[in-house]
């Protein structure tokens, strides 16, 4: 009789996110329903909300806290939360959603995502520029900027924005 051997799959970025949502993804590992706004960090403590998910250019979903350096896709959030490889977040991922089963990594809960992000869309933002004030200028001198500089390199003081 002729043993059936299963060949588990090469764990790839592609592989995971192939079978499972980015939003689902996000959402599980960092903590967050998928929503458009800002909100509190989940890494470290924020009294005010300062993180916020959004598609870049390339169609994949971002979290960026703008009170630090945190930036970052799905996969960066894992290796952040688990303190990780790369290859180690990917293989506790395709555990958790059931594409590999390894019984020596813990499985975390799933968050199924129903929501989705829209890509970015280009903004128009108009404003109403005046003369620099006086207190603007010496703002500006006090960090060795003269009124030249700021007309060299079209840098206005805003009325209304």
């Amino acid at each position: 009789m002729e043993s059936i051997i299963t060949i588990p799959p090469k764990i790839t970025k592609e592989l995971i996110e192939n079978k499972i949502s980015q939003e689902t993804l996000m959402s599980t590992y960092y903590g967050v329903p998928i929503r458009t706004g800002l909100f509190k960090s989940k890494f470290r403590p924020d009294s005010n909300p300062t993180v916020c998910y959004y598609k870049n250019s390339t169609n994949k979903i971002i979290v960026k806290d703008f009170g630090s350096d945190f930036c970052g896709d799905w996969l960066y959030v894992v290796m952040h939360k688990f303190n990780c490889t790369f290859s180690e977040a990917l293989h506790i991922a395709a555990n958790d959603f059931g594409i590999i089963k390894d019984s020596t990594i813990e499985k975390h809960p799933i968050k199924e995502s129903e929501e989705t992000i829209e890509p970015l869309k280009s903004s128009i933002i108009q404003v109403e520029i005046r003369d620099f004030q006086q207190y603007e200028l010496d703002w500006w001198f006090s960090y060795g900027i003269t009124e030249k500089t700021l007309k060299k390199f079209r840098v206005f003081s805003c009325k209304n924005i």
